[in-house]
């Protein structure tokens, strides 16, 4: 089961794309720095996660991760501004504990493909994650970058509206008795065996 869901990062396996990758994180960051996270931004942040969530490895919950920022708040927002301005995520904070579920209607399965790693990460590592993605998805939305047919990790968007507008561009042909032919390409496994780098 770990050798199916749990990918090594081997150097002996790199393509050309996974060297040049490889290449570029080693390289010193020549960017102008980005605006630091604000105290608010970070406080926000931890606030956000849903308080029912099981803790990572370190048995850090919301609860003891906000009342370490209640009182060290200028420590952790420059922890994370100093992890900002380095390009640096600690290796700590990407160690997970994993916990396979099984899918539906296959308890008694020793076939590894019928469970779901789920990952328990630390929620220090969470947090800028969240903060890069919050200033990613809001710099995106702004300018208008994605496409109106995405419906995919948008915010107010769900499978429902991708649903209705199919549905919206077929009935005219539904309702004047016409033939609608629809493929729909569902691909098995695709996120299975993603390149992970190590960093």
């Amino acid at each position: 089961m770990m050798d199916q869901l749990i990918l090594e990062d081997s150097k002996q396996d790199d393509a050309i794309q996974h060297k040049n990758t490889r290449s570029l994180a080693a390289k010193p960051i020549d960017t102008a720095n980005d605006r630091e996270f604000t105290q608010n931004e970070v406080r926000q942040t931890i606030e956000s996660f849903n308080s029912r969530k099981a803790p990572g490895p370190d048995g850090i919950t919301r609860e003891i991760l906000t009342l370490i920022f209640q009182n060290l708040p200028q420590t952790i927002t420059a922890t994370y501004n100093e992890c900002l301005k380095r390009g640096n995520f600690p290796k700590q904070w990407k160690i997970a504990k994993i916990i396979p579920i099984t899918k539906p209607d296959e308890k008694d399965s020793y076939d590894p493909s019928k469970y779901r790693p789920i990952s328990l990460l630390n929620l220090e590592g969470k947090v800028p994650e969240k903060l890069l993605i919050n200033r990613i998805m809001y710099h995106i939305n702004k300018t208008e970058f994605l496409n109106s047919n995405k419906f995919g990790f948008i915010p107010q968007r769900s499978t429902t509206d991708a649903a209705m507008n199919v549905k919206q561009f077929i009935g005219p042909g539904l309702e004047r008795r016409r033939v609608v032919i629809m493929p729909i390409l569902d691909v098995k496994g695709t996120f299975d065996a993603p390149w992970y780098f190590g960093g």
